[in-house]
């Protein structure tokens, strides 16, 4: 609980003109996983004694497959924010009657395997080719105007922010 505590902490004294938050959240997750090792291997008071993790957090830090906190935060941090985002291109197409609009994102980004051709996704909606293309044309951009939002909200400066966007499309 102390370890918890003391991380909240820190976050709560996040401070955008310092660095990224994504920055602040794996040294949090950094020193909680270390403390966390650190009590289990203490031979005083019950350190011999298997920890019964809170709603399995520990036990999800300590499988990992390999990689470290940061490896894991960077990628649920990744997910996240692109999840978030294709939600709310979503949420928008929708409040603009253009359903249709994300369907052919989606179709076309979303879609496990290859991506379908233009001429694929126009015959499945009944559109033309160059429907196809404006369409993704402007979701593309929404898409991004709403990952910018996302994130601009985590760093503190503008070349912070072309970082972070940098790194999380790669």
């Amino acid at each position: 609980q102390h370890e918890i505590d003391v991380a909240l902490g820190q976050l709560l004294q996040a401070d955008p003109s310092r660095g990224r938050f994504r920055a602040l959240l794996k040294t949090c997750l950094r020193h909680f996983v270390f403390s966390s090792e650190r009590k289990r291997l203490s031979q005083k008071r019950g350190g011999r004694l298997a920890i019964r993790p809170l709603d399995g957090l520990i036990g999800e830090l300590s499988d990992r497959g390999g990689r470290s906190p940061e490896e894991e935060l960077d990628e649920v941090w990744r997910r996240e924010i692109l999840s978030t985002a294709v939600r709310l291109l979503e949420e928008r197409c929708r409040a603009e009657n253009r359903s249709r609009y994300f369907e052919v994102f989606r179709d076309r980004f979303l879609a496990e395997g290859d991506p379908p051709s233009h001429a694929d996704i126009a015959e499945r909606h009944g559109l033309r080719t160059s429907d196809i293309s404006n369409c993704l044309t402007r979701t593309k951009r929404w898409y991004r105007a709403i990952i910018e939002e996302l994130v601009s909200d985590t760093v503190g400066s503008g070349e912070s922010l072309r970082e972070e966007l940098e790194w999380l499309t790669c």
